[in-house]
């Protein structure tokens, strides 16, 4: 099947920037500057999906291929430890997964053990729990899978969006504004929103839900990984209380003590925090706090700043590697 026309230009322009070595370039000119790339993944798997489509893995062992030849790919601990390190003068990058997905232990395990790449998988406890995805991923499971005419039928206060198109780039653009809207408020107002959907789910019938890590799981990738939190509930902090946030930490700490996990690393979901998040995590013990915001971080930590990695080809995959859609901290 052709590409979409879109997909052909964003091939090609990301072809020409890798045959003018601007992913080398920015990476040497990280070095120089001793910063570190902490790269944010999610999914590693070859199915795609027109809302939030997985690393392909192809991709991703391409990408590893790349940054053990560029980079020293390190640990947070390696990079706090030796911050200046005046003898390696290469960029350097520390890979991180959120969600926990079990494609990571089908995909991406095997991947980084063939190129001794340790990483942090942070986890959402809840979905640990019960197997279920969060529901931000549960909706775009069901949009993938509801046809446009039944999606029309949704109707929710506030959301005034038409689905007028009926191809995937309107589907997917559709969708992602939905998203959005429903992720930028805290939980108890969206779940009053929700119902809309879980009724056109029902009418939909059964659709394939994107599969969780499981606890064994979990146990499994610890032997070569650092499992870091994602939260217990995955909802956007900077829009709950601070009594919801830390009763959230302490299900955190529940779960990482019943599975005798060590937990000192959090990734706020969906990127989404205040100032105050940062010093009562400090409070509790969490020495390393991942955020999402497309920068580059210092060595020292213990906040973190992290690249994203969304590409759909080998040359998009290093230069966003590269820092291309980052900025300096």
């Amino acid at each position: 099947m052709a590409l979409p026309y879109r997909s052909v230009l964003k091939r090609g322009f990301y072809g020409v920037l890798s045959l003018l070595r601007e992913d080398i370039r920015r990476a040497s000119a990280h070095g120089r500057r001793r910063l570190l790339t902490v790269l944010c993944l999610h999914r590693v798997a070859p199915d795609p999906n027109p809302f939030w489509s997985p690393l392909h893995p192809r991709v991703f062992d391409e990408l590893l291929r790349f940054l053990r030849r560029r980079y020293r790919v390190c640990t947070l601990d390696e990079a706090a430890d030796d911050p200046d390190c005046a003898s390696d003068r290469r960029p350097w990058v520390a890979i991180s997964f959120d969600d926990g997905y079990r494609d990571f232990v089908e995909y991406a395990m095997p991947l980084l053990h063939r190129h001794r790449v340790p990483v942090i998988q942070n986890v959402i406890a809840e979905s640990m729990e019960t197997g279920r995805p969060p529901w931000t991923v549960l909706l775009t499971d069901f949009l993938a899978a509801a046809p446009v005419a039944l999606l029309r039928e949704l109707r929710i206060p506030g959301f005034d969006r038409p689905l007028r198109g009926s191809d995937p780039d309107h589907k997917a653009s559709w969708g992602a504004a939905l998203d959005r809207f429903l992720k930028l408020r805290p939980r108890a107002e969206r779940a009053a929103l929700w119902g809309p959907v879980q009724s056109l789910m029902e009418c939909h019938g059964p659709f394939r839900t994107t599969v969780m890590m499981t606890p064994a799981d979990v146990r499994e990738a610890v032997r070569l990984h650092e499992i870091g939190a994602h939260s217990h509930s995955h909802e956007s902090m900077a829009y709950e209380s601070d009594e919801f946030f830390l009763d959230d930490l302490e299900r955190c700490r529940r779960w990482f003590a019943a599975n005798g996990l060590p937990w000192r690393t959090y990734a706020f979901p969906n990127g989404s925090y205040r100032p105050v998040h940062l010093e009562l995590l400090r409070q509790r013990g969490i020495t390393r706090i991942l955020l999402a915001d497309d920068h580059l971080s210092a060595r020292t930590g213990p906040v973190y700043s992290r690249v994203s990695i969304t590409a759909s080809s080998v040359n998009e995959a290093r230069l966003q590697a590269a820092g291309f859609r980052a900025t300096r901290p």
